[in-house]
């Protein structure tokens, strides 16, 4: 596999995303980088900082279907998803808010092809080793931080009301990913809200403790996206890269402390420490399987219903018609 690197998840993880994606749909074109049909085809995705693309990034996953894969990795989705409305990945992966945007107003550019990582239980609510905090009730009057332009911020949202309690019974501190373990340890947080694989590098180095999951608040599932002009010229290549992802999925289920080494290794190699045992921790708490399910969804149409609400879209996409399933059933030889 051939990586490359460029700098270029209710309501609110939403409605920060959807502002920059609508720009970025209305100037994007549908030029391809991959043309060449049959044995050997070249395939591109828009990959991401999460531990399932870093397994990717591993091995040449694709060689065993004599597929040239190329991961460009993306520090967001939002990026990805440009990229791949630009023409400049084949295939991308993409939560549920740039999602929306883009199958309000662009639907015929996409297919959905499979569901890559979902699962509340990738976000954890933190606490420090010492904290009293014991059950939900406690977090009232409490300071949390999150980033609230994240999904972590939007499932927390779902969990607070689970729980009888609301975000106006906490108060949110503003903070990014990487400053959730300073922000606990300082005492400027009783709670940070982090996502894998911040979440288990945070515990195993014993920064913090797990007072939760929002593992019940929904599946805030990433899917696997392509471009829908490309793929009906490419059907052999894709079904091949899906082959591909199925393959890491299967190794990070059946041995997360194999692929939690080569995560570390593609981390290290990239100038990052994280331990295996933490990647393979944090792959643990990561849901994989490619089927796009009803409550996935369902849970889109939720997300988008408020958009509706807010003016932001004008009705709720038809999320079953972006679903292609063809490319998956061949790929797992039903």
């Amino acid at each position: 596999m051939i990586n490359r690197f460029t700098k270029r998840h209710k309501s609110t993880a939403i409605i920060a995303a959807v502002a920059m994606t609508a720009l970025l749909i209305s100037s994007c074109g549908t030029s391809s980088p991959a043309e060449v049909e049959g044995a050997g085809e070249e395939i591109t995705y828009g990959g991401q900082k999460i531990v399932p693309d870093l397994v990717f990034r591993a091995k040449d996953w694709g060689d065993p279907y004599d597929l040239k894969l190329e991961q460009i990795r993306f520090p967001s989705g939002g990026e990805a998803f440009a990229a791949l409305l630009a023409g400049e990945v084949n295939v991308s992966n993409g939560g549920s808010g740039r999602l929306i945007t883009v199958a309000a107003q662009r639907p015929e550019s996409i297919s959905l092809i499979a569901k890559w990582q979902f699962g509340g239980s990738r976000y954890s609510l933190l606490t420090t080793p010492e904290s009293p905090l014991a059950q939900p009730s406690d977090l009232k009057g409490k300071t949390v931080a999150v980033d609230n332009g994240s999904g972590a911020y939007t499932l927390f949202q779902v969990w607070l009301e689970q729980n009888n309690l609301s975000i106006d019974d906490v108060t949110v501190i503003q903070t990014k990913i990487a400053a959730i373990g300073a922000a606990l340890q300082s005492g400027s947080a009783d709670v940070g809200i982090a996502w894998e694989p911040t979440a288990s590098i945070l515990v195993e180095k014993k920064l913090a403790e797990r007072f939760t999951t929002l593992e019940d608040a929904g599946q805030s599932p990433n899917f696997l996206i392509v471009d829908k002009a490309w793929a009906s010229n490419h059907r052999e290549a894709l079904v091949d890269f899906l082959r591909a992802a199925i393959d890491v999925g299967n190794l990070i289920k059946e041995d997360p402390a194999k692929a939690g080494e080569m995560a570390s290794e593609v981390n290290r190699a990239e100038g990052v420490e994280a331990s295996a045992i933490a990647l393979a921790d944090a792959l643990r708490h990561i849901n994989l399987d490619p089927e796009i399910d009803d409550a996935s969804l369902d849970e889109l149409a939720r997300l988008a219903e408020e958009l509706v609400d807010l003016k932001k879209i004008d009705a709720v996409p038809d999320f079953a018609a972006l679903v292609d399933n063809t490319f998956l059933q061949e790929a797992l030889g039903e």
